[in-house]
């Protein structure tokens, strides 16, 4: 009963902290980092905290729902703020609440990294220089490699796929792919015949 109440709890201030969000005046650097840092909270705090003892696909729910809410709220800050980066937010780019909120989160939600208008907001960011290519190829990579059961851009989430690498197969998908976002192609020696 005490998780049900503190799950309840958390709902409602994640909930009312969506809401309490409009007509606010400018955010400082230090302000921005502070918003980065609630929103990495609610996406490691469910993940580290809730009990497994809970059933699991009460839990599992829950943090989905979670993710949802946090996924759109990250879009609605790189929207207004920009990814991100060291050369805005300075020291406090040091912060891990700072510097890995926003890829935790598009990492717990890359079914929605790859639509068309978040796939263009992020490419944007990485072009101008806010988010790394190569950190952008790790987010859509998740996506295939778990869904799709292949690796598109050839990050270490390939050896979770079945041929544990890239396939041969794929090399002009995936080179394609890594170019339109800045990464250079593979050479033929990273491509496993499968």
């Amino acid at each position: 009963m005490k998780y049900v109440t503190f799950f309840c709890f958390f709902s409602f201030l994640t909930i009312q902290n969506i809401f309490s969000q409009n007509d606010k005046p400018p955010l400082t650097t230090d302000s921005l980092s502070f918003e980065l840092c609630k929103l990495y909270a609610a996406d490691q705090c469910l993940r580290n905290y809730i009990p497994d003892s809970i059933n699991s696909q009460i839990r599992w729910s829950f943090i989905q729902k979670i993710d949802s809410i946090n996924f759109y709220k990250s879009i609605d800050f790189i929207k207004k703020h920009g990814f991100p980066s060291r050369k805005e937010y300075r020291n406090n780019f040091d912060f891990e609440c700072v510097n890995a909120a926003l890829i935790c989160i598009f990492l717990h939600n890359p079914q929605r990294v790859i639509k068309q208008e978040i796939y263009d907001l992020l490419k944007a960011e990485v072009r101008k220089g806010n988010l790394s290519s190569l950190t952008f190829s790790y987010i859509l990579d998740r996506y295939y490699v778990i869904y799709k059961k292949y690796s598109l851009y050839g990050s270490p989430y390939k050896t979770w796929t079945p041929c544990k690498g890239v396939r041969f197969e794929d090399k002009e998908k995936v080179n394609n792919a890594r170019l339109d976002i800045g990464l250079e192609a593979l050479p033929d020696s990273c491509f496993i015949h499968y």
